[in-house]
This record gives structure tokens, C-alpha cells and sequence, in this order.
């Protein structure tokens, strides 16, 4: 059935439409034909586990490299390091196999290594290499990197990572596409590909939440542009003047731990918004630098400086959210409602409803997978966007999240969704795209987002 389908003699527009119009009517019929190619005759993305695997491999048949060297970086990558050479030398390389297309510099914060550490790194073409003579932690060596950098943007990065391409690029572009960004901080992955960190959030007793830890890092949920709470030190980006205005990490934190918490909070009270950006991603092999235990070296410091930053921000956190049970509305918690779009494209209207404080949803149905260029975009600016093969129908996913939404718009094609909508979705308002303009033209005008000059 699926190999004669695919022989008749459709348009790929036309083709497009039908399986948007067979989803809706009869999503058991396509979900059976197994027809989860993309209409738009695009390759499969690879899953992350493969991505993965993929650089992994590069690095490894990687012998030589050096890092370009600009008079006028715009962005500054920071990466403090102690020892731990290998780890080193596999970050570097994969900044330099990433090959951004933003100007860049490169300042590794040399805290007090061994000699051979030190001869390593001054050795490679490129490198900005600042030493330490003592020991002086990490956020002090993250501290003497802003000093000494030259652009726009710092960019701080942990020695114990691997960039993907357009981490850096990514990054960049977040602070134009997202009005008011102040941080935004990158999708962070172990090395077999599972999500380690998707921004985090901090609920009502201080506690930090990586958000969707150890879940599959290609799910919707976890695949768009998103304010939370703060960004881990990984590898986050801000601007150097906001950095400097913020007196850098505090070293009320040192040597280390709780020192990104406490700026991802400074930044928020300063009327910034703190993005996580799933496109630009990091493979991040956790605890290789102070390790795992909680009760020896530097690691003990993480305790401490919870207490620490709890007492700070006590005033603060009686607004947060009250724990993981709360989740999927504690991700979205900085917007005042939801809406979900069951359309064949996403209208204009909706980016206008999201620009009102609404987290927009769209299900655009037909066996769709995250290939098109026009759905990446629209995670970049925040749409959460669902695909298949994680939410295989628009009734599946009504009946499971309809709760959480205040809007339904329904396109000409998913007329036979109504039912559903109405059924699972008992306090939404269920419109037309149509009557979606009428309704905004009535709403009021949102304030302007302060957005400061020097951003």
C-alpha cells in the first residue's frame, strides 16, 4: 500500500497536503503504512545518540589542528582548566572542527596545571593561554578570562566538553531572534546522547532542577528555545558588559558551585530574560573535572554553597515552583497562558499571541518529522513544535496535555479533532485561525520589553 501511494502521481505540495489532511482523519491508516518520510524530500535528521558518535569519531581521526585567530573576535570562549589534558585537547579540537562562522577568540585559563600541561596547550596556534602560578578555582579563572577578553560576548565553556557544529553560531543569533535575552545557555548531552541538562529550574526550598535529565534529548518537549531559571556554567553565554555590570561570577562562591544559579537570578532581576537554546549543543562528560562526591575535594564546596545561595535568594524563591510534579507547567512558567495550533502551517497570528506572553503549541499532524527548515526556525523562537514518532496524533496528544491549554485553533483540516478538543480540553476556548486576528485585534497592546541599548 505505502510503495503504491507513493507512486501516484502527486505533487510534493500535493502529497504534503494529503498526509496533513490522512493524519487528522485517519492517523491509525498512516501510523500502519509506516509513512514517516518527510513530504518535503528532505533526509531523516539523525537521532542524538548518532550525532554523537558521529563527532566522537571525528575527534578521534582528528591528528593536527589550530584555532583561527581574528584582531576583532566578537565572541570570547572561556574555558577554565586544571589538568585533565585529554579532555582538553578534545574540546579544543572540537571548537576548531565546529569552524563558527562568528568571529572568535579562544582563552584557555591555565589554574595552576602541571608543566606538561602547560607546554601542551602553549603549543597550539591560536590559543590565548592565560596561567594561574596558584591554584585559584574555577570561578576566579572564569573571572580572569573576562578580564582579559576581547569580545562582545563571553562565552564560558567547561574543559570537559565537546562542542557540536553551530554551537557558537547558535548562540549568537539567540540574543537577535529573542528580544530581551540577556543569558541563554546550550542543550547539554552525556556521551551516549541522552539529555543531561535542558536549562535548569530552582523551586521553592533552593533546590536546582536539570530539566529533562536522562530523558531522550531529541523529544519535543526539550527542542525549543525557552526562558528558565539559569543556564549551567557548561557552556552559557552573556554579554561582556552585562557580565561586567553583574561584577562577574561572585566569589561569594568560591571555588566553585552555585556561581551560575546565582547569575542566571542576577540577570532575571535586572529584567533579562535567561534563554536555553536546544540548537546549539554540548556533549559534556559531568564530574570529570572535581567528580562525583559530594563529601571530598572540590566537590564538598556544591553543599555549601547551596546553603549559601538558599539564604541569598530566600526572598526570592517563595515564587518558584513547589517541586518536579509540577513540571510541565513550572518549564513554561513565565508565560501567562498556552495555546494550541491543530493547522497545516502555523499563522502569522500565533507569533503575535506568543509576543502576548502565551506559549504557543503547534501540531501540524501528517507523520511529520523535525527535517523542515521552517519548524527549526520556530523552535528557535520559542514554538514548541510536536512530531512524530514521539506524539503520533492529535487526539493522543489532547487527551494527555489538554488540560494545559487556554487555546485551541483548529485549521480546515482538523475539523475532526473538535470533538476531541472540546472533550479534553473543557476550559479552553476553541477558535478558527480566523477568529484568532479578531481576537488580538480586541486584546490589548502588550508593554514594550525593556531591552537595554548595549544589547
Amino acid at each position: 500500500m505505502k510503495a503504491a501511494y507513493f507512486r501516484l502521481p502527486l505533487s510534493a505540495r500535493a502529497r504534503a497536503r494529503h498526509l496533513r489532511l490522512m493524519a487528522f482523519l485517519a492517523p491509525q491508516w498512516v501510523e500502519n503504512q509506516g509513512i514517516l518520510v518527510s513530504p518535503y524530500g528532505m533526509e531523516r535528521p539523525l537521532s542524538m545518540s548518532a550525532r554523537v558518535d558521529r563527532q566522537r569519531r571525528a575527534l578521534r581521526e582528528t591528528r593536527d589542528f589550530e584555532l583561527p585567530l581574528y584582531e576583532t573576535p566578537q565572541v570570547s570562549v572561556i574555558v577554565p582548566v586544571h589538568d585533565q589534558l585529554a579532555f582538553t585537547l578534545d574540546c579544543l579540537k572540537s571548537i576548531a572542527l565546529s569552524a563558527p562562522a562568528t568571529p572568535f577568540e579562544v582563552l584557555v585559563v591555565d589554574d595552576a596545571s602541571q608543566e606538561t600541561t602547560r607546554e601542551a596547550l602553549g603549543g597550539i596556534k591560536g590559543l590565548r593561554l592565560i596561567s594561574h602560578s596558584e591554584n585559584e578555582g574555577f570561578i576566579r579563572s572564569c573571572n580572569t578570562g573576562a578580564q582579559a577578553a576581547k569580545g562582545q560576548y563571553l562565552l564560558f565553556l567547561n574543559n570537559d566538553t565537546v562542542v557540536m557544529p553551530g554551537w557558537l553560531d547558535t548562540l549568537v543569533e539567540t540574543f537577535a531572534q529573542i528580544p530581551g535575552t540577556g543569558l541563554v545557555g546550550s542543550r547539554l548531552v552525556f556521551p551516549d546522547g541522552t539529555l543531561q541538562e535542558a536549562g535548569c529550574l530552582i523551586w521553592q526550598d533552593g533546590t536546582p532542577w536539570m530539566i529533562g535529565r536522562f530523558q531522550d534529548a531529541d523529544l519535543p518537549a526539550y527542542h525549543y528555545a525557552r526562558e528558565v531559571d539559569y543556564c549551567s556554567g557548561a557552556s552559557l553565554m552573556i554579554p561582556r558588559a552585562l557580565f561586567g555590570e553583574l561584577g562577574g561570577f561572585d566569589t561569594h562562591y568560591c571555588p566553585a558551585y552555585c556561581e551560575d544559579a546565582d547569575l542566571g537570578l542576577k540577570v532575571r532581576q535586572r529584567g533579562y530574560r535567561v534563554i536555553y537554546q536546544p540548537f546549539s549543543t554540548v556533549i559534556h562528560w559531568e564530574g570529570m573535572s572535581n567528580g562525583r562526591s559530594t563529601h571530598t575535594g572540590v566537590k564538598a564546596w556544591q553543599t555549601i554553597n547551596i546553603q549559601k545561595f538558599r539564604k541569598r535568594w530566600s526572598g526570592q524563591l517563595n515564587t518558584q515552583g513547589e517541586g518536579p510534579a509540577g513540571f510541565d507547567r513550572a518549564k513554561d512558567r513565565t508565560m501567562k497562558g498556552r495555546a494550541l495550533f491543530l493547522t497545516a502551517d502555523l499563522p502569522q497570528d500565533a507569533l503575535a499571541l506568543q509576543q502576548q506572553g502565551f506559549q504557543v503549541t503547534w501540531f501540524p499532524g501528517y507523520g511529520l518529522e523535525p527535517c523542515d527548515p521552517r519548524i527549526e526556525n520556530l523552535q528557535r523562537r520559542g514554538v514548541e513544535v510536536l512530531y512524530r514518532p514521539f506524539e503520533p496524533s492529535a487526539e493522543r496528544h489532547l487527551k494527555h496535555q489538554g488540560s494545559r491549554y487556554q487555546y485551541v485553533v483548529l485549521g480546515e483540516e482538523a475539523v475532526a479533532t473538535a470533538q476531541a478538543a472540546r472533550r479534553y480540553c473543557p476550559q479552553a476556548q476553541i477558535v478558527q485561525p480566523s477568529a484568532l486576528a479578531d481576537m488580538d485585534r480586541q486584546r490589548p497592546a502588550p508593554e514594550s520589553p525593556l531591552i537595554p541599548a548595549h544589547l
